[in-house]
């Protein structure tokens, strides 16, 4: 026997709600721990931040090409019918350019 046919409907629209809600939070939550290992490993290497996290980004888009996972395609498609887009930039552009001016040199 399949254990959600066990389940009452109620219990499978919170487990399928529970399951969106994680899905959501697993690309930002992947991009995040990418920007901050990148950080950490090529912090002797003279290149800025933000050049690192393009290229750790650009490999991550060809890989996705690649390779289809599931979970993560669904992350990535939710976040892009975010609306407005504007909020994207709004959200990201701020903190890239924060650390950038932060660690430029005078």
């Amino acid at each position: 026997m399949d254990d959600q046919s066990l389940c009452p409907a109620s219990l499978q629209s919170d487990l399928s709600t529970a399951a969106s809600q994680l899905s959501v939070m697993l690309f930002p939550t992947l991009a995040l721990a990418l920007a901050c290992i990148s950080k950490y490993l090529l912090r002797k290497i003279p290149i800025p931040h933000t050049v690192a996290l393009l290229l750790v980004g650009g490999i991550l888009g060809v890989f996705s090409c690649l390779y289809y996972i599931p979970v993560l395609s669904e992350s990535i498609l939710l976040w892009g019918k975010v609306s407005p887009p504007d909020l994207i930039l709004y959200g990201l552009l701020p903190p890239l350019l924060y650390e950038g001016a932060q660690n430029m040199d005078w």
